[in-house]
């Protein structure tokens, strides 16, 4: 199972090539975790309110 750290996951994009799923949660994180281990590759967290980062 796919987990994030506390929110639910809002949408969720699959690598065509089948290893990597990435989501996003309710936080506004993005995750991308490696299918075959479920594990959390990376996160990237949301900016402050209207920047452009």
């Amino acid at each position: 199972m796919l987990k994030s750290q506390g929110a639910d996951i809002v949408a969720l994009a699959f690598d065509p090539s089948g290893r990597s799923v990435a989501g996003v949660d309710a936080d506004d994180r993005i995750i991308l975790w490696d299918l075959a281990t479920g594990v959390d590759r990376l996160t990237l967290f949301p900016g402050p309110l209207g920047s452009n980062v």
